[in-house]
């Protein structure tokens, strides 16, 4: 750990002098600094005890291709998308000890995680309804396109590290230099993967540098379809007999996706399941994507030019819910939020009658809406 290293001075890259201000957070590799004289920036120095020599190259290969994500401003508030290094800092010897970065408002933002979760986003005021959802996706599949565009890589891509802010539905990226970065010759692989969203195969056999878009393109599907469809894991459901995997890891390994445009013999969807009222060219996506593999899965392009139709207002394709005017669906689909209120309810009841799957009440003619689209691209009103 670095002590007392408010009021240290440093220089910059281009020889300025950067003098520290107090402890934001400390973290396994390093720490953050406020910098009282440049305030919209942040410095982060890194702990004594890891390899500096490659940090150092690595930061230089971020600054070498940064993504074209600046900085947002919208009625005063200042929007910063991802956490990208500015510059290389030094000590008074030249010696590397970190580097600058855009100051992120922690504290206007929301863990990802938080938006999937009805009771939990109401909790917080955080949006709940598809709309804001269809946003968040269109944006996230964006940031993750420029990313891979400069040739960069997440790899562990999952919504408790996935930041937003609530009022712009803009992303915040943060802790970049644990993602993996292309370097000049040299690739700087990122250490970490979640297993509930793994690739299938890369479950068994592990993951490499060569492997890690497709494992980008598989991780960004089911958070875009855990936003779209109350924060449901597509490899959840339930089995049909007592010799399917009963944890998601081995679920994604044997391709148990529940939720295609062709039923899985062995898992069926969870009864409160919305896929059913999502259009058709979302589900071909999701199909794709689960079960397909690396390069036959949709790319972050491919998801930001799909979602963003559903994320425009002047589009009508998703609209306001007559029976519920916190509900938004898709134009000429019955109300998946309605239908599962609708089912929690009799569930509460205690009825004794055996639940009706959602998407048996999804078939029926949808409920009439309002030609008024509930949502705009970037700000839930």
């Amino acid at each position: 750990m670095i002590a007392d290293a408010e009021g240290r001075e440093l220089r910059a890259g281009d020889g300025a002098r950067v003098v520290l201000g107090t402890l934001i957070k400390s973290g396994g590799a390093g720490s953050v600094y406020c910098v009282p004289a440049a305030p919209l920036l942040v410095a982060k120095l890194y702990h004594p005890s890891v390899d500096l020599s490659q940090y150092e190259r690595k930061v230089a290969a971020m600054l070498a291709l940064t993504p074209d994500l600046p900085e947002l401003s919208e009625g005063g508030t200042r929007y910063v998308q991802i956490a990208w290094p500015t510059a290389l800092l030094r000590d008074l010897r030249g010696r590397f000890v970190g580097y600058l970065m855009p100051a992120v408002d922690v504290a206007a933002t929301s863990e990802l995680e938080c938006v999937m979760q009805e009771r939990q986003a109401r909790a917080l005021g955080l949006p709940t309804g598809l709309g804001a959802k269809v946003t968040l996706a269109a944006n996230l599949a964006n940031v993750i396109a420029e990313l891979h565009r400069r040739q960069h890589r997440v790899v562990d891509l999952k919504p408790v590290n996935l930041r937003f802010y609530p009022r712009s539905l803009y992303m915040a990226m943060l802790d970049c230099d644990g993602f993996s970065i292309q370097g000049k010759g040299e690739r700087f692989e990122a250490p970490q993967v979640t297993v509930d969203y793994l690739a299938p195969e890369f479950q068994r056999g592990g993951l490499n540098a060569s492997g890690e878009e497709a494992q980008d393109r598989f991780a960004l599907a089911v958070i875009v379809f855990q936003l779209l469809n109350f924060g449901i894991h597509p490899f959840t459901g339930r089995p049909a007999n007592d010799r399917v995997p009963t944890d998601v890891p081995s679920r994604i390994a044997a391709r148990l996706y529940a939720y295609g445009l062709k039923p899985n013999p062995q898992l069926s969807p969870t009864p409160s399941s919305g896929h059913a009222a999502m259009p058709a060219d979302l589900r071909q996506l999701f199909d794709r994507a689960f079960e397909g593999t690396g390069g036959a899965r949709p790319s972050p392009v491919e998801w930001g030019a799909a979602l963003r139709p559903y994320a425009q207002r002047a589009s009508l394709k998703l609209v306001k819910c007559t029976s519920d005017g916190e509900h938004q669906h898709f134009a000429g689909l019955p109300c998946a939020a309605c239908a599962r209120a609708a089912l929690i309810s009799k569930t509460a009841r205690g009825a004794r009658q055996p639940l009706p799957v959602v998407e048996a009440v999804m078939n029926r003619s949808p409920t009439a809406c309002t030609v008024a689209a509930s949502i705009c691209v970037r700000v839930w009103p």
